[in-house]
């Protein structure tokens, strides 16, 4: 009897969005109100043609697009690309952003869905690969201000009671702030730490490793934040 395990996999990658034979163009699609459509390019990197399946969701965690929702829509949704080709998928608004005075977040899902085994294969193991990129929506009234953003973090450290250092950045802007890690100084050394995005008007906290209130005091952080076009840039922390 043949035995199929199909397992789907959901990925969030970068720079160049890209797992078996399917790849994405960029880290992030840029939707802004003034816009009439955007287009995303896929590349099909393998020997082989590949089925590809393409949605938009206001969720991370779906991976469903009977579910999905979103005031997008994308064409083709699913299409074939033929081995070393490529396909442009267009993302159109249809529906109005209940928030139009700070961006919003969309997520666009390219699931890669593999090809049936030869004839006689009895035993085999089929991945179905989702692979996730952001889509941020910007209305006209944030008048790209995009790149002042960072002026608007505000950032804060305490101990968390355990003797690590806790680090707090507040988000004043109305952008999200893809930050990505925390770098402090210590003796000539520097000690990364992870953290993540926040969200426009929110805070975000992180335990910091390895790393004294005194490291952190002495103006010797630093953070990278992603910008549009994928590259991490690095700024001091300034405490206030």
């Amino acid at each position: 009897m043949k035995n199929l395990t199909k397992i789907v996999i959901s990925l969030c990658l970068s720079p160049t969005i890209a797992f078996a034979s399917i790849s994405i163009t960029g880290t992030r699609v840029i939707y802004n109100e003034s816009d009439s459509s955007v287009t995303v390019k896929i590349n099909n990197r393998d020997n082989t043609s590949s089925m590809v399946q393409a949605w938009i969701d206001n969720k991370i965690n779906s991976n469903l697009p009977s579910t999905a929702t979103s005031p997008f829509i994308l064409y083709p949704a699913v299409f074939k690309i033929e081995s070393n080709g490529e396909q442009h998928l267009r993302i159109k608004k249809i529906e109005g952003v209940a928030n139009t005075h700070q961006e919003s977040i969309y997520w666009l899902n390219i699931k890669d869905i593999p090809a049936a085994p030869k004839k006689g294969t009895d035993n085999y193991l089929q991945f179905s690969i989702v692979n996730k990129i952001k889509i941020f929506y910007r209305p006209a009234a944030l008048k790209n201000q995009v790149d002042a953003m960072h002026k608007d973090l505000v950032w804060h450290f305490t101990h968390d009671g355990r003797g690590n250092v806790l680090a707090k950045v507040s988000n004043n802007s109305r952008y999200y702030a893809s930050l990505t890690e925390l770098n402090v100084n210590v003796n000539g050394k520097q000690i990364k730490n992870e953290v993540d995005m926040v969200a426009p008007g929110q805070s975000e906290n992180w335990v910091l490793k390895g790393v004294t209130l005194s490291d952190v005091n002495k103006g010797k952080a630093e953070y990278g934040m992603v910008n549009d076009y994928g590259a991490v840039i690095y700024r001091p922390v300034i405490i206030n």
